[in-house]
């Protein structure tokens, strides 16, 4: 449990990084990731997870 607690904070600090040097807002990244920006604000704020569809989008739109 605790492992996989100290991954998903690792994860949301690099999404948050990454929002940040967007320059998006929360409810920008939503809408080009066809979710519900709740959605999205949970995996900002430690409490969801992506799915692995969700993460790839996250990602392209990232440009990563």
């Amino acid at each position: 449990m605790y492992y996989t607690l100290d991954y998903r904070r690792q994860i949301c600090d690099r999404v948050v990084q990454l929002i940040a040097q967007s320059g998006r807002s929360e409810r920008e990244l939503s809408m080009a990731m066809d979710c519900d920006p709740s959605y999205l604000n949970k995996i900002v704020n430690g409490k969801g997870n992506f799915s692995m569809p969700r993460l790839l989008k996250f990602l392209d739109i990232m440009g990563i």
